[in-house]
């Protein structure tokens, strides 16, 4: 995504999709203008990160990007095999895995989360 909000495809730039409303420890916050919700699927900046939000402010997916500008590592809040909970994504080339959000995932991340406004219950994060 650009800093305007246009978001990168392979012959150029679309139209403005996402818009920055802040920052939630030192990462933006992006809203999507209309449709999906779902932070870019590219970066048009390496090595950055965003965070998305749901409509009622609370902390939904935080997603990481590599130098390649495509996703690496995503934090996830919601319904993920039955089950609401703080969960991990990670990329291997193109094919995205799924894991538990662990206590080293806490140790880097987890300020962030309780600057978004989520808060440790019984070792998980819940809001």
């Amino acid at each position: 995504m650009g800093g305007r909000g246009a978001r990168m495809l392979p012959n150029g730039f679309t139209s403005q999709e996402y818009k920055a409303v802040g920052s939630i420890a030192g990462v933006k916050v992006l809203r999507k203008i209309e449709g999906n919700q779902n932070i870019p699927d590219r970066s048009n900046t390496p090595g950055t990160a965003y965070i998305r939000l749901s409509d009622d402010n609370k902390f939904r997916q935080y997603r990481e990007y590599g130098q390649d500008r495509k996703p690496v590592f995503e934090l996830g809040y919601g319904n993920h095999k039955g089950i609401t909970s703080l969960h991990v994504h990670y990329w291997e080339g193109d094919v995205r895995h799924t894991r538990e959000f662990t206590g080293k995932d806490d140790e880097k991340h987890g300020k962030m989360l309780r600057a978004a406004g989520m808060r440790k219950v019984g070792g998980k994060y819940v809001w």
